[in-house]
């Protein structure tokens, strides 16, 4: 599995009952500690650092996307051009 994940810091929104919101197929918002917890693996956490780690810890919300290495949705694309995919979609909400 590949995960794009973001910290949305200094935002205002109203609690939702449901544990993520999808805003576009695959991409969803969060403010679950619980989906933090998932994210923020130790595997994950290594990779990223202890401060990055703590900033998207208190973050206001996270916004991700969860794919399958095999997903055809980017099948023959690099990491880079998914990402920049992802971020396209992100801009488009």
């Amino acid at each position: 599995m590949k995960l794009f994940f973001a910290a949305l810091k200094f935002i205002s929104l109203k609690d939702f009952k449901d544990e993520s919101i999808e805003l576009v197929p695959g991409l969803l918002l969060t403010q679950s500690p619980k989906v933090k917890r998932e994210i923020l693996s130790e595997k994950n956490r290594a990779i990223i650092g202890v401060i990055d780690s703590n900033f998207i810890q208190q973050s206001d919300a996270l916004l991700y996307y969860k794919f399958e290495e095999n997903d055809d949705l980017f099948a023959g694309l690099t990491n880079l051009l998914i990402l920049e995919t992802v971020l396209k979609a992100i801009s488009n909400v």
